[in-house]
């Protein structure tokens, strides 16, 4: 009897050594696929106000850009956007975290970095930064151009009991310069007249009346004192 409750004892604690043993992966998809992670950006810094880069010319300068490895990603892609043109440059596939472009001097730009999976429909997408890429001779930047908060681009929203929606943005200036808004609203394009209570405001939010079941189109334009910029047209349904 003994020997059967030692044995029985010297089993269990192999057993259990080597559960602790036995490695506890990170359970793969289907077909041994991981999911990959989001980068993680390092530079240019987000709301940089004068990235040097390396200067070309007059007009361009090369820009170095800086990611941390992601997890389970076996290529990028760098996405960088001219906010005053809102024109895009993809470059990829990037198997380094890294990458240099040529780009416009005296510009803002944003740019994010996509994570590519082993399995390409698999993606992971970075948080979006910001700069300005200095220019010759700029004593005072542009602002960047206006981001929306609400209500997203795309969005069908409820008025309010008065028949009221509320639009709201973010505005920043590298020179810390007193910003003043104009906000455009309508049903055709964004580019109508504005109404003088939206013309040169200095909050970022307002409340707009509007008629049930619209699309509406809308930009808002900054103005520092200096310079304006204005951002894309956004659209919303009301219901």
């Amino acid at each position: 009897m003994k020997k059967i409750i030692l044995i029985t004892l010297v089993t269990f604690a192999v057993l259990s050594c080597s559960q602790e043993q036995e490695p506890n992966p990170e359970p793969p998809l289907t077909g041994g696929v991981f999911e990959p992670e989001a980068a993680v950006l390092v530079s240019p810094i987000n709301n940089a106000t004068c990235e040097e880069g390396i200067n070309l010319n007059a007009n361009e300068s090369a820009v170095t850009f800086n990611w941390e490895t992601a997890e389970h990603s076996e290529s990028y892609g760098l996405v960088i956007t001219n906010l005053i043109t809102q024109v895009v440059t993809r470059n990829n596939p990037i198997f380094e975290p890294t990458a240099t472009a040529t780009l416009l001097r005296g510009v803002p730009y944003s740019w994010h970095v996509v994570s590519y999976g082993n399995d390409v429909s698999l993606t992971a997408t970075s948080n979006t930064w910001k700069f300005y890429l200095a220019g010759e001779g700029i004593a005072n930047y542009a602002p960047f151009p206006p981001q929306i908060v609400e209500p997203a681009s795309g969005a069908t929203i409820s008025p309010n009991d008065d028949g009221n929606i509320v639009l709201s943005w973010q505005a920043q200036d590298v020179d810390n310069d007193p910003l003043t808004f104009t906000v455009f609203v309508d049903t055709v394009d964004g580019f109508q007249e504005p109404l003088a209570a939206l013309s040169n405001i200095e909050n970022t939010t307002v409340e707009v009346a509007v008629t049930a079941d619209e699309v509406y189109f809308w930009r808002v334009k900054v103005h520092d004192g200096h310079h304006e910029t204005t951002s894309p047209v956004y659209t919303f349904r009301t219901q």
